[in-house]
């Protein structure tokens, strides 16, 4: 066990922060719950014709109250509106079920409307499923962390893992306080640091690649990219720097920069992961590459392919579009399998193992339960005089009997199905260890 104070204060460090961390994570969780930030379903921007409607959700509330894209809003509850920031901070005040009048103007034709003000969903079913997404890769990590503390790069994925945890989890709720700006300054952050310990991390496992190996001062340019994104976010967020766009679209094109940005390093860690695979010449080395980077391909893809690209093109975020984030769970089970087991020479045995053992416990335990099931009325039937407690203790008992006979039996019947060659060795070592012990002639027993 290393006695490295400097090893120490790292270790004690990653733990206080990942506990502050956890408890912003879950009490951001709860305020999301207790918030509801109003909404109308339009996207509001600053044209040369005035607050225009840019974005019309379908099926909104705007929507269903005849409000098109491109309508120019002139006041709400006749108070006049000049700035998008205007109409946006107006619904904040009127909350939630507020029944809102609007004065729009249609190719120079003014006409009114009426709404009802909806809670924003934000995507909540995938934003729930985004945030238990990052608890599991705070518990990969975490695992990974406490299971091979002083495996190589163990430290740099949990600080991986740790931060995709604030990125998939931290969302702020609109209400702006000093703790949900807190929220929405870690949650940048996150989606600036992640995409460079990722591609870093690519570069590095299992072995360091030639290009870092001959060029350290690399890895360290590896994170001026993400660097540079986050200055942007803030000069812009601070209103130093103006960028030649509508002031409403600048979130939204902060944001698009920010996951293309995140959508190419991925691209990039699965390259290299590609890259390492194809000029690995050690056989171990190569099969310990050929699931990382099958996963990585697996996790990444659907992602980049289906939620990054189109919404870097302009496209607004749909159900579609949220769906591909769910291969993103993927990431952290390869590689912590990979830390945790470093030779990954048995890992599709592992997997086929896994995926056996998972159908036999099914079947075994809905025979379990039928097993029960029928000893149950069986005795019932059969001698009525015992109390019902009794029939299920003598039906458990006789199940409990017969529950491992019938696990060998699952167990060998899917071992066979599934690894034919290992089950046939295991099964001839068996007969010949079973015959060797049951010989009592010597000269049989030398041949």
């Amino acid at each position: 066990m290393t006695t490295n104070p400097a090893f120490r204060l790292t270790t004690l460090s990653l733990a206080l922060l990942s506990l502050v961390l956890v408890v912003f994570g879950f009490v951001d969780y709860q305020q999301r719950g207790m918030y509801q930030v109003a909404g109308d379903g339009v996207s509001w921007i600053e044209t040369a014709q005035g607050v225009t409607a840019w974005i019309v959700v379908r099926g909104g509330p705007a929507d269903r109250a005849g409000i098109h894209e491109g309508d120019q809003l002139r006041a709400i509850n006749g108070q006049a509106v000049t700035t998008a920031s205007e109409a946006v901070q107006q619904i904040y005040r009127l909350g939630v079920w507020s029944l809102v009048s609007y004065n729009l103007t249609r190719n120079g034709e003014p006409f009114d409307t009426s709404l009802v003000l909806e809670a924003q969903s934000n995507a909540g079913s995938v934003r729930n499923y985004l945030a238990i997404v990052g608890l599991l890769y705070l518990l990969i990590g975490t695992f990974i962390l406490f299971r091979r503390w002083t495996a190589r790069k163990s430290r740099h994925f949990y600080i991986f893992c740790l931060t995709s945890f604030v990125l998939y989890t931290f969302s702020y709720t609109g209400r702006l306080n000093l703790f949900d700006w807190t929220v929405y300054w870690l949650n940048v952050a996150a989606t600036i640091l992640q995409p460079a310990l990722f591609l870093h991390f690519c570069l590095t496992f299992p072995e360091r690649s030639k290009l870092l190996r001959d060029r350290r001062y690399l890895a360290v340019l590896l994170y001026l990219p993400g660097a540079f994104v986050g200055l942007l976010h803030i000069l812009v967020s601070q209103d130093i720097l103006v960028l030649p766009v509508p002031l409403q679209q600048v979130p939204w094109l902060l944001d698009r920069i920010e996951y293309f940005y995140l959508g190419v390093y991925f691209l990039a860690g699965a390259l290299a992961l590609q890259l390492a695979y194809a000029h690995a010449r050690d056989p171990v080395l190569k099969n310990q590459l050929k699931w990382v980077t099958r996963g990585t391909w697996v996790a990444i893809a659907p992602f980049d392919a289906f939620y990054v690209l189109p919404y870097f093109c302009g496209f607004v975020p749909n159900a579609w579009m949220n769906v591909s984030a769910l291969t993103l769970v993927v990431l952290p089970v390869t590689f912590g399998y990979a830390i945790v087991r470093n030779r990954l020479m048995d890992v599709d045995i592992i997997f086929r193992r896994g995926f056996s053992y998972t159908l036999a416990t099914a079947g075994i335990v809905g025979l379990y339960f039928a097993v029960i099931a029928l000893f149950a009325d069986l005795f019932r039937s059969t001698f009525p005089l015992i109390s019902s407690r009794g029939v299920w203790v003598v039906a458990l008992v006789i199940t409990g009997i017969l529950f491992q006979p019938v696990v060998n039996y699952i167990q060998q019947w899917v071992d066979r199905f599934f690894n034919p060659e290992r089950y046939d060795y295991r099964r001839t070592l068996l007969e010949f260890a079973r015959e060797l012990t049951s010989e009592l002639h010597v000269d049989t027993l030398l041949q």
